[in-house]
């Protein structure tokens, strides 16, 4: 979720900043794109702390196997997600900030 989010995050970068400093009490002061980063490396952090994995390394996956995971989407041309509509390429560049 924090590629997602960092992949994201300029789509509306207030939602983001809001998260960031209501959440994580983090980014106060400062823009909401710093605060929307800053936001998105404390929820990163958090998931480390509870030791949840963060990378395809992690899970074993390599970027050789980041095509036949968004194969696996069926996309088929339509987007995923409702919040910013993401293409194929979308995915991979996400799973790609998942290395």
């Amino acid at each position: 979720m924090p590629a997602w989010m960092t992949y994201v995050h300029a789509t509306d970068d207030a939602r983001f900043a809001r998260f960031a400093r209501n959440v994580f009490g983090v980014g106060i002061g400062v823009d909401d794109g710093e605060a929307a980063l800053a936001g998105i490396a404390a929820f990163r952090g958090w998931l480390k702390s509870l030791a949840l994995p963060l990378t395809f390394a992690e899970l074993g996956a390599k970027e050789e196997d980041i095509p036949l995971l968004v194969k696996t989407l069926n996309l088929n041309g339509n987007t995923l997600g409702g919040f910013r509509p993401l293409t194929e390429s979308d995915v991979a560049a996400i799973y790609r900030l998942c290395l």
